[in-house]
């Protein structure tokens, strides 16, 4: 099940949504083994075998702790990440939290704005909040903010009733 919040300012410019889904634990204790591994694997290989540092070492490294970087950012992701849209008078504002760092604030003006969902499978298709007897409880969908220029849509997948929630 998604969480969300949704945190109106006291000065009534705005409002934040905070939208997260938490992994289970099997699936965070692989992402970080493999991260672990991932970012070993060079050293033992160097100890082992004695092999002399050479640009296919400086390769290796860069490809192995590459890789490790990726695994444990997707583990930060799946147990902290959450996305923070702040919606203020002609502005949204868009940002990825990982906890240890935040990832692309994005700033976006708009006239009109609304509000909706689209199926997990069809995000071209995007219905908005008038459309709620569309939902299906068993089926997952993402919520999205639609602009006169644009459409945004969340990557984090809930249910029916958390869409409801936020429509």
């Amino acid at each position: 099940m998604a969480k969300i919040i949704i945190d109106k300012k006291g000065d009534s410019t705005g409002v934040i949504i905070k939208l997260s889904r938490r992994a289970g634990q099997f699936t965070l204790a692989i992402l970080i083994c493999l991260g672990i591994i991932s970012f070993l694997i060079p050293f033992s290989v160097f100890l082992i075998s004695e092999i002399t540092v050479g640009i296919a070492f400086i390769l290796t490294l860069i490809l192995f702790w590459g890789s490790s970087i990726y695994f444990i950012r997707l583990f930060l992701w799946n147990k902290y990440g959450e996305e923070v849209y702040e919606i203020k008078a002609n502005t949204i504002a868009i940002e990825f939290n990982y906890k240890l760092f935040k990832e692309r604030k994005r700033t976006l003006k708009y006239y009109k704005l609304d509000y909706g969902f689209c199926n997990r499978n069809f995000t071209d298709e995007i219905y908005h909040k008038n459309d709620r007897n569309k939902l299906d409880n068993t089926k997952y969908y993402y919520f999205v903010l639609i602009t006169e220029s644009e459409s945004i849509i969340s990557n984090i997948p809930m249910k029916a009733e958390d869409i409801n929630k936020l429509l």
